[in-house]
């Protein structure tokens, strides 16, 4: 019985060292960068348009749309990830946070209908929710991605080609 226990104490220690380890990473330069000026910036261009305007119905409606674009990419990208470093209980993390996702999309447009308003606390939650979501899932979804790495892109291939390798040829003959 103390083993059932033990072990489900350690799957959460584990699902919770994962999820801090890939937070951990955002804050590599090229990544905090490229989430900054991408993700949050340039991808949310259309809210920030709509907020500039003075529109903050408008600027909640287009948050929510540029959130739940990001929630399914991200979604996706850790379900269907090859990666060795993605283990089985991120990609439940990953079902669920799309589930929710949805649902608080739903609600947002549900409720902007229903009271034909643009202000209302029943869309700014919604769409704010959903928006740390989406950050959140894009966050775990790319923390490993190579592509967000400072280091050369030697690694890949394990190392330069231009560098010596050790050992010797000594006694080999062709």
């Amino acid at each position: 019985m103390g083993s059932e226990a033990d072990k489900f104490k350690s799957e959460w220690k584990e699902l919770i060292s994962e999820v801090f380890a890939r937070f951990k990473q955002v804050f590599r330069p090229i990544m905090f960068l490229y989430f900054v000026v991408i993700i949050i910036t340039i991808g949310g261009f259309g809210a920030w348009v709509q907020l500039y305007r003075g529109d903050i119905g408008g600027f909640f409606e287009s948050l929510g749309t540029y959130a739940i674009a990001i929630v399914a990419a991200a979604s996706f990208d850790l379900i269907f990830s090859k990666s060795e470093t993605t283990p089985s209980h991120l990609r439940v993390v990953a079902y669920m946070g799309f589930a929710a996702s949805t649902v608080l999309a739903f609600m947002a447009f549900q409720a902007k209908m229903f009271w034909e308003t643009n202000q209302n606390v029943f869309v700014v939650a919604p769409a704010t929710l959903l928006t740390f979501a989406a950050w959140t899932l894009w966050i775990l979804a790319n923390s490993h991605n190579s592509n967000f790495s400072s280091d050369s892109s030697y690694n890949a291939i394990g190392g330069s080609a231009q560098s010596e390798l050790s050992g010797s040829l000594e006694g080999f003959q062709a």
